[in-house]
């Protein structure tokens, strides 16, 4: 098929080139140009009607590797203008997918425009803010199609909320959570724990998440149009409403404003999200205003301005509360706040039952750290607070309904045959593959401690060039956190080519080698109480667990901050995680541990090829692999013996 050129005109007169690909006989599409730092997600991205009237520039180089499929769309179809991305994947690469992204594109009669250097784009956003474009095939002048972008239209100038919501008075939506999202809230002790609890959904461009959060919760969910009035809503008498994201600016939906404030003077639980949380701020008297870019992306750091706790939350919006209008007598205060920018990312009542975000707590794309929004919030509903309450009940409606996972508890003894991280054994894991076998992520709740006084960070020790760039990213941040909290921090490290071992870094810093000899010598002289060894990768987990058994913690009066020991040892330890999610009900492969070539091949007889080798405690799983012929499995795991 022969190639059709395009390109990108931006109304700051810059051009990009590039090869068009979805519906390129749609004609010219124009929008704002906004870019998405997503790694992937890019079918929710796309079917999420806060994008309407933008062109989306992907800034993660590789887009449509695992295609697309009906159950991850965010609505009924692709919102966004065009799409942009630097390579367009020809392979599809999941056993789920159901079409190609370019097929998804073509389906709805959006172009997108690929070979594009996305950085240079990026990059040109960032410094001059969002600016409007047009996307055209390669066969009108560019002067032509510059100018064309600086006569398209503002999202601020199209009723963007009235194109993408219902057109129906009323719906009923009842679909669940995708299986591996439920099992979270399955976990959290969540799930249908609010059945009986009517939710009415105020439609501005809601996803599908959104809703099917709450429904795997046990709610029911009704969905009204973005101009249904108080009648319209309360007709259905809902036990709390939520305020939907969707597209534009907040300062053309009077009609929305008005709503919230209605239902605010009746004290109905209320949550805003998004664009939600720009029309809640705006009935409560504050003023909204654009920011320079927008936030698009899943990795947005937001501090609780109340607990100083921090997550990591997914967003896209282009417009923002104005912390300083909040009229100060109005009971509402600033609960959230982005760490990049500062910019507000929540509200809370002292009083009423209502709140709001500005993230998107359901994740889709996105990391699931702040889903707890949605059980605070049916907890409202249901009467587990009242308004000021808001932030006990993480306390009272989470402690009635969860049902606590242990993890370990310290309590296990290293089985026979193990390898510990100072022992000199080896081990293996070998399993056999298994179609549909789920992972969990655990995080333990450690008993409260006083605030440490000086902490040791340990460092990855040697690292390839350009690999493990993270560690050094990581461990230089810590130091930095630490010591702005005014804790003295200690680091030590074997590799003086990083980072995190400048002299600035920390209080005091060590290029030592990475033993527990020598992390004695210096927690003798540094005299640290708080440990941080999660941050060097296998290296300090390593060490953090051998030097808990050669018993210096204890000797030394140290404790393990973060992730507790427990916890490492069940992850890292093939055994005791095979344990674990046995305990917790997720699908295991049939696996064995060895010590021997002889072991490894009674197994092989007994359960056939093709089989997994896992080394324990091995630096990035060094020396494992995928075994389907006899020669490669007797390679494999020699090397994995030789590696753990």
């Amino acid at each position: 098929m022969t190639e059709q050129r395009g390109i990108l005109a931006l109304e700051s007169g810059a051009v990009f080139d590039g090869v068009l690909f979805g519906a390129p006989d749609a004609g010219p599409a124009s929008g704002e140009v906004v870019f998405n730092t997503c790694m992937s997600g890019y079918q929710e991205v796309i079917t999420d009607p806060s994008y309407a009237g933008q062109v989306v520039v992907m800034t993660y180089p590789l887009i449509g590797n695992y295609g697309c499929r009906d159950d991850t769309r965010e609505s009924p179809r692709v919102h966004c203008r065009a799409l942009v991305v630097r390579e367009l994947s020809p392979d599809i690469g999941h056993l789920r997918a159901q079409r190609s992204l370019d097929e998804e594109l073509r389906e709805f009669g959006v172009p997108g425009l690929r070979a594009v250097d996305t950085r240079a784009l990026t990059r040109h956003l960032r410094d001059r803010g969002t600016l409007r474009g047009v996307i055209a095939a390669d066969d009108r002048a560019a002067a032509d199609l510059v100018e064309a972008a600086r006569h398209a239209q503002f999202v601020t100038d199209q009723d963007l909320v009235g194109e993408v919501s219902i057109r129906e008075p009323w719906l009923r939506f009842d679909e669940r959570l995708d299986a591996p999202l439920e099992r979270g809230v399955e976990l959290a002790g969540t799930k249908g724990a609010f059945a009986g609890t009517r939710v009415v959904v105020v439609d501005y461009g809601v996803k599908y998440n959104q809703m099917r959060a709450l429904v795997s919760r046990g709610a029911e969910v009704i969905v009204v149009r973005q101009d249904a009035t108080l009648d319209d809503v309360l007709r259905h008498q809902p036990g709390g409403v939520v305020l939907s994201n969707g597209p534009g600016d907040p300062a053309v939906l009077p009609h929305a404003v008005q709503l919230c404030r209605d239902l605010l003077e009746r004290r109905v639980p209320l949550l805003g999200i998004c664009l939600g949380h720009q029309i809640l701020g705006q009935a409560a008297g504050a003023s909204t205003s654009r920011l320079k870019f927008g936030h698009h992306g899943g990795n947005h750091p937001v501090r609780d301005e109340r607990t100083r706790d921090v997550y990591v939350t997914s967003q896209n919006h282009e417009f923002q509360v104005d912390a300083a209008s909040l009229p100060a007598d109005s009971g509402w205060y600033v609960s959230e706040r982005n760490l990049n920018d500062r910019s507000v990312e929540g509200l809370r009542h002292r009083e009423l039952p209502a709140y709001s975000v500005q993230y998107h707590p359901e994740g889709a794309p996105g990391p699931q750290d702040r889903a707890v929004v949605f059980d605070e919030f049916l907890g409202l509903c249901r009467g587990l607070g009242r308004g000021g309450d808001a932030y006990r009940l993480t306390q009272t409606v989470l402690g009635r309904l969860r049902r606590p996972v242990e993890l370990d508890g310290g309590m296990h003894s290293l089985p026979a045959g193990t390898t510990s991280a100072s022992g000199t054994q080896t081990e293996l894991d070998l399993a056999v593959p298994v179609d549909g076998a789920a992972s969990d992520e655990h995080a333990g709740t450690p008993a409260a401690h006083d605030r440490p006084s000086c902490v040791l960070v340990i460092g990855s020790g040697p690292v390839i060039i350009g690999q493990a760039a993270e560690f050094d990213y990581a461990g230089t941040q810590a130091c930095r956190s630490l010591r702005e909290e005014g804790v003295r921090t200690v680091l030590v490290n074997s590799n003086p080519a990083t980072i995190m071992t400048d002299d600035a870094s920390a209080d005091a810093v060590y290029v030592e080698p990475l033993t527990v000899e020598v992390l004695e010598r210096i927690i003798a002289i540094e005299k640290p109480d708080g440990l941080l060894a999660t941050l060097g990768g296998q290296t300090g987990l390593n060490l953090a667990v051998a030097l808990d058994e050669a018993g210096v913690l204890e000797r030394h009066g140290v404790r393990v901050l973060g992730t507790p020991l427990s916890a490492i040892r069940a992850a890292e330890d093939r055994e005791l995680f095979k344990d674990l999610l046995i305990r917790i009900g997720e699908p295991v492969p049939v696996s064995q541990t060895v010590s021997s070539l002889a072991e490894a091949k009674a197994f092989k007889e007994r359960e056939g090829l093709p089989l997994v080798v896992r080394p324990a405690f091995t630096l990035g799983g060094t020396g494992g692999g995928f075994c389907e012929t006899e020669d490669r499995f007797v390679e494999t795991v020699l090397a994995g013996l030789a590696a753990s």
